[in-house]
């Protein structure tokens, strides 16, 4: 019997990539972006695409580092990225104490008209209270719309989750041991790749 070995376990493909090691300041995040452009250009990505996963990494490094902040603001946030031709890989490991992907997704305020959005987003505002975060050396309030986990998980393939603990353990569930997670989240690249 002949064992077929799909094309993509052997093609060698370019696949870019960059790790950022992040301080808990939004300040970083420009500097972060440049980072991430200089990426996008050499794999000549689409208006689109690029916007979408600057959008992606922006929404899991500001959660990260406000979730960081305040559990362990001494800690700093770690970013990898990876683009091959056909996907854009981003991985944020914080150290937030974990966080339950699919319960958060479903608190996050949604409404069938701008009345009912606006009432739900202000009663999630009232239970989850601002975040706060430094940003070029001073504490500022952070805002929680709680709509940037779906609009992430709106335009990705797949978001998935990891806990990690205090010993480098990685785990699929929350436990006592758990400091933080690793958030996981493939973009589908649609084209086109600009012209030169």
């Amino acid at each position: 019997m002949e064992i077929e070995i799909p094309s993509y376990l052997y093609e060698q493909t370019e696949i870019l990539g960059q790790v950022f090691l992040l301080p808990l300041d939004l300040g970083a995040i420009p500097e972060m972006r440049l980072g991430i452009q200089s990426l996008v250009r050499q794999r000549q990505l689409g208006e689109e695409d690029s916007f979408h996963l600057l959008l992606v990494v922006d929404e899991l490094v500001t959660n990260a580092m406000i979730a960081t902040y305040n559990h362990a603001p001494s800690e700093k946030i770690l970013l990898h990225i990876r683009l091959s031709p056909q996907w854009a890989g981003v991985c944020v490991l914080d150290y937030g104490g974990g966080f339950d992907l699919s319960d958060t997704l479903n608190k996050i305020p949604d409404g069938g008209s701008l009345r009912e959005f606006m009432v739900n987003l202000q009663h999630y505002k009232n239970q989850s209270g601002p975040g706060f975060i430094p940003y070029n050396k001073r504490i500022v309030e952070h805002p929680r719309f709680g709509r940037g986990l779906r609009i992430v998980a709106g335009l990705v393939s797949s978001l998935t989750l990891v806990f990690h603990g205090s010993d480098l353990s990685f785990s699929d569930n929350r436990t006592d041991n758990t400091r933080g997670t690793l958030v996981k989240a493939i973009y589908d690249l649609r084209g086109p790749i600009l012209e030169n």
